[in-house]
């Protein structure tokens, strides 16, 4: 714990990255106090792993997500890591925690799905500032995370960008603003209290709070809370998570023709491969866009080369 710590004010890790850490070693401490006080760090095996993740579950939780365990397994591997890097052991166990396989088919709203769920958000307590979340996730391919720790300055409309600080992997970008972005965010915060946007305004975009000072942030907790209240609400058949805003950004960006490279710095990709996912896994959206846009004549061609008279 005092390693990330250090990590963190040396800006290291990022401070959502310490914050999972941290919730996640706390709760695994308390359960090897409870049941198997006498551990040794040999000990650790997945079996015993298994035994945390059903103390994990709840009345409200039945079954914990792939992603869930695989972070979980990345945390403990991690400190492994550093328990043989510290010497207190000789011997290299992270390889005992394998990550399971996981879909990575990303799941992106359809457009009649995006316009009910908009229309139902301000249907919702505060919907204003509900809508322009929504809106600005849409809009913008940020992560939930990002966006729940953004302040107004952050959102640069002088220089027309979005400024990522401290995003995932510790990296800050700059995110063009579209103008539809602009405005659903400057209608909300003239709504809420800033009635001239400056670069001085370093409370949160998207507060609970009204005014300038705005101190409480929206959490993600209760973005993906409303994410799942609405679409209940409104009978979806897919598994939407607040993080499919991002995947419905990615794709409609691929399918109006922007090139991948730019895509992927929008995103803060680390590698374009991660955002090439998207192209290979609509495939129905990429077959109509395919064949609307190919360039060729295609069964003219196929004629031709075969010496076949269409009439």
């Amino acid at each position: 714990m005092d390693h990330l710590k250090k990590l963190l004010k040396l800006d290291q890790i990022a401070h959502n990255t310490f914050v999972t850490y941290t919730n996640f070693l706390k709760r695994f401490k308390k359960f090897l106090v409870a049941h198997h006080s006498e551990l040794t760090i040999n000990q650790l095996n997945q079996e015993l792993f298994l035994d945390f993740l059903l103390t994990e579950k709840s009345e409200k939780i039945e079954t914990l997500a792939i992603r869930t365990t695989n972070t979980y397994k990345a945390i403990i591997r991690e400190f492994l890591d550093f328990c043989y890097y510290s010497d207190f052991t000789d011997k290299q166990y992270k390889k005992r925690f394998s990550f399971q396989s996981v879909d990575l088919r990303p799941r992106y709203f359809k457009d009649n799905e995006v316009f009910d769920f908009l229309k139902e958000a301000l249907q919702r307590t505060h919907g204003y500032r509900y809508h322009a979340l929504f809106s600005f996730l849409l809009g913008s391919g940020c992560r939930v995370s990002e966006v729940s720790n953004l302040r107004v300055c952050d959102f640069d409309i002088e220089n027309g960008v979005i400024q990522i600080n401290k995003g995932k992997g510790n990296k800050d970008r700059n995110i063009p603003i579209f103008p539809e972005v602009k405005k659903i965010v400057l209608d909300y915060l003239n709504l809420t209290g800033v009635n001239e946007w400056n670069r001085n305004l370093t409370g949160y975009l998207f507060s609970r709070d009204f005014g300038t000072t705005r101190e409480i942030p929206i959490s993600v907790r209760s973005i993906d809370s409303m994410v799942s209240v609405i679409c209940n609400k409104l009978q979806f058949t897919e598994p939407y998570t607040a993080h499919s805003f991002r995947h419905t950004f990615a794709v409609r960006c691929l399918l109006a023709g922007m090139d991948t490279a730019y895509l992927s710095q929008i995103l803060g990709h680390k590698s374009p491969e991660t955002t090439y996912i998207y192209i290979q896994l609509f495939p129905r959206d990429l077959q109509k866009h395919i064949t609307e846009k190919y360039p060729f004549a295609f069964e003219k061609l196929l004629f031709s080369a075969f010496g076949i008279n269409e009439e």
